[in-house]
């Protein structure tokens, strides 16, 4: 029955490529994606460039698909239970108020909202107090000033203790990750260690 009322979905409104790749896997098989890199200080959990991964993220960043951010969260998920165990609280980089708006939901809050790991939850502690223009076709050095003074931190959601991660969905130069990182720098507690991931590079 399933199956009968997707083909019927599929022929009114066409899947795009992304989503048909998606549906293809469950959360268990994202293990075999997990390849954490260190980049200039920040974690980079998969390539972009695998077709399962790249098609994950673009299906939960433009079309809006649950199964994406399901995928994506299960990668993450794996990767935090490798760390040693302490409260640990998952911060989203924000988007734009315009970008929010026209989207209607922020890519990486839904991976994150699928974590459900003991001990870990999302705080939603930064908001970006300007728009920026997309970083894709940006030089290294745009890039930087692009996502300079974008950020503002909630200082009162700070907690006294444990470990922030500050999640981003794609990681090319870390520009944005850099930037939010060093709002909440200032601001962490001595008994609170602050880590910054993308999904894919």
């Amino acid at each position: 029955m399933l199956n009968i009322l997707t083909t019927l979905t599929d022929l009114i409104a066409p899947p795009s490529a992304s989503v048909l790749i998606v549906r293809k896997y469950q959360p268990p098989a994202m293990s075999q994606f997990l390849s954490p890199q260190h980049i200039d200080k920040a974690v980079a959990l998969a390539h972009f460039h695998s077709p399962v991964i790249h098609a994950a993220v673009v299906a939960n960043k433009f079309h809006n698909y649950e199964k994406a951010s399901k995928l994506l969260a299960a990668l993450l998920s794996q990767w935090l239970s490798t760390l040693p165990a302490t409260p640990t609280y998952l911060v989203p980089i924000p988007l734009g108020p315009k970008r929010q708006k026209e989207r209607g939901y922020n890519q990486v809050e839904r991976i994150i909202r699928h974590v459900t790991l003991p001990n870990t939850r999302y705080l939603l502690l930064l908001r970006r107090v300007r728009d920026t223009v997309p970083q894709t076709d940006l030089s290294r050095t745009a890039r930087i000033e692009n996502t300079k003074g974008a950020f503002a931190i909630e200082p009162h959601l700070l907690p006294q203790s444990g470990r922030l991660v500050l999640v981003d969905d794609v990681l090319t130069t870390g520009a944005t990750l850099r930037s939010a990182a060093a709002v909440i720098a200032p601001h962490l507690p001595k008994n609170c260690e602050l880590l910054t991931v993308a999904i894919a590079h």
